[in-house]
Formats: structure tokens, C-alpha cells, sequence
């Protein structure tokens, strides 16, 4: 993401400034091609960016990726994953401010059968996270498996 795109990404919520759908786009293709280059491979993007900007100091996005379907390889997984993001109370120096975060959860699937893959101790998503890298750019950084505590995502298939 170029560096004053990336500015403009960390300034969203903040008092006066209000970004449109298109800004919004911007944000969220060059947060993909960051993505795509963190995990080295291509994936496919649902065009319906689901974007709630009626409150500009507290906006929300999602748009859900997949992978690309490739040659019969077995055993072979497929992924599907969500792209959010929205305003979180994040600790800075002892104190809660209001920051724009940015997450991708991703769900494993056995490309044969379909099922979703999970750990055997039961964590069944994986969690990413662009995180602000003062004064250096922000960065992928994955966070691990994740346990669906709250059935959230126990619909998710790959179909």
C-alpha cells in the first residue's frame, strides 16, 4: 500500500474526516494486493463490498475472498476468508482510543469433500491483522488458529 494511502487508512473515524465509497475501494484493493503478496498467491474477490458509512466516525466494511481453484492435487485444501473492518477501543500508552482496525478470518476447507478443517484441539479459523508499523508501513501479520467460540462462522461452506 503506498504510504499516503496507508495515512489515510489510519485516519479514518477521526473527527472531520469523512471518506466516500470510492476512498473506500482504494483502501480496500490496495489492503488485498498486500494480502496477496503476504500469503504469495492470487485469490478471487466477491465485487459486493459491503460498506456502512452512515456514521463516518464509526464506519464498517467486509468483502469476502477465495482461493483460486487449481489443478487436482490431493490431498488439497481451498480457503474462503472475510476482509473487515471497523473502529476498535485499542490501548495506546495506558489509554483506550478509537482506531480503525483491519482483520481477515479465514476458514480451510479439504477441496475432495469439502469439509472444513479445524485443529484437533477445535481452533477452526484462522486470524490475520494489518497493524500500523510507525513510521514504517503496516504489515500481514497472522495471528494464528482461533476457536469459533460463538458459532459466528458455522455456516461458512465452500461451495
Amino acid at each position: 500500500m503506498n504510504i499516503e494511502l496507508e495515512k489515510q487508512l489510519w485516519k479514518i473515524g477521526k473527527k472531520g474526516r469523512a471518506y466516500t465509497r470510492k476512498h473506500f475501494n482504494s483502501f480496500v484493493e490496495a489492503l488485498l494486493e498486500d494480502f496477496k503478496q503476504f500469503i504469495g498467491r492470487d485469490f478471487q474477490v466477491d465485487p459486493d463490498l459491503y460498506l456502512d458509512l452512515e456514521n463516518p466516525e464509526s464506519p464498517n466494511l467486509c468483502v469476502w475472498i477465495w482461493s483460486e481453484e487449481e489443478v487436482e492435487y490431493l490431498p488439497s485444501n481451498v480457503w474462503t476468508a472475510v476482509l473487515g473492518g471497523g473502529i476498535a477501543g485499542i490501548e495506546v500508552n495506558g489509554e483506550v482510543e478509537d482506531q480503525f482496525t483491519v482483520s481477515l478470518t479465514m476458514f480451510l476447507f479439504d477441496k475432495k469433500n469439502k469439509e472444513r478443517m479445524s485443529l484437533e484441539s477445535g481452533e477452526n479459523l484462522i486470524e490475520f491483522s494489518f497493524q500500523r508499523r510507525e513510521p514504517e508501513p503496516g504489515e500481514w501479520v497472522n495471528l494464528g488458529w482461533y476457536r469459533d467460540e460463538w458459532g459466528e462462522w458455522d455456516d461458512v461452506l465452500w461451495e
